[in-house]
């Protein structure tokens, strides 16, 4: 495979979390891609491609606005469709508890599949004791 052919897309903040540390494990093999709305997401100890989706600038998330991230995603995708494009194998992984993770993976992975790449997504739920956001992930 080409390096880049491989890209891990980290989207929300625990989706960044994962992400990072998926990469520190193949990092010669991979392409790091950092989707959110809150900077702190951005401080992987790995050279990262980052996607930040804060058009206030106030540099918070998009907790509780899954729509609000789907759309500031959509306004950003032209700075990283290159990245989707030479990728192979796209691995998301993101949280779908009704912040950045439920409203920008789904329209991360579709753009992926429409660029040609194998798309693999791996997501966490809300625990049950989170009645509002299990509601939100169910969606």
């Amino acid at each position: 495979m080409e390096p880049g052919s491989i890209l891990i897309v980290g989207v929300g903040g625990i989706g960044c979390k994962w992400s990072s540390r998926a990469h520190g494990r193949c990092q010669q093999l991979s392409e790091l891609l950092l989707i959110d709305a809150d900077e702190s997401s951005f401080s992987s100890e790995f050279e990262a491609h980052c996607l930040h989706l804060d058009a206030s600038g106030s540099g918070k998330g998009t907790a509780a606005l899954p729509n609000l991230a789907a759309h500031r995603l959509n306004e950003g995708i032209a700075n990283i469709q290159g990245m989707l494009e030479n990728s192979e194998l796209v691995i998301i992984l993101a949280a779908l508890g009704g912040g950045t993770g439920s409203g920008a993976a789904a329209e991360i992975a579709a753009r992926s599949s429409e660029a040609g790449s194998l798309v693999i997504s791996i997501v966490g739920m809300p625990f049950a004791e989170q009645p509002l956001r299990s509601a939100i992930a169910d969606k």
